[in-house]
C-alpha cells in the first residue's frame, strides 16, 4: 500500500498518536517536498527502532472502540447515579 494519511491539525489529533499519519496546520504552507520527505524518514526511524516490538495498533479495529466507547458508557453512568 505505502500510503500515509496527512490530516490537518484538530481536536481529533489524538486519534493519530502512534499511527503512521501526518497532521500538518496548513495545506498550502505544510505540504512541500521537504516536509514530505522529513516525515518518510522520521517514520522510517520510528519503524526501525520498533521493528522488533511494533504495536498492533488496536485503533484501526472496531473492537477497540466498541471497548471505548463501552468504557465511556459505564464512566458516564458512574458518575450521573453518583
Amino acid at each position: 500500500m505505502g500510503a500515509v494519511p496527512i490530516v490537518t491539525n484538530s481536536t481529533l489529533w489524538p486519534l493519530y498518536v502512534d499511527m503512521p499519519v501526518m497532521v500538518i496546520n496548513d495545506w498550502n504552507k505544510d505540504i512541500s517536498i521537504d516536509s514530505l520527505m522529513e516525515f518518510e524518514m522520521r517514520l522510517n526511524r520510528e519503524l526501525d527502532r520498533k521493528r522488533l516490538k511494533i504495536a498492533k495498533r488496536p485503533k484501526i479495529w472496531a473492537k477497540h472502540w466498541i471497548e471505548m466507547v463501552n468504557k465511556y458508557r459505564l464512566n458516564l453512568t458512574s458518575a450521573l447515579n453518583s
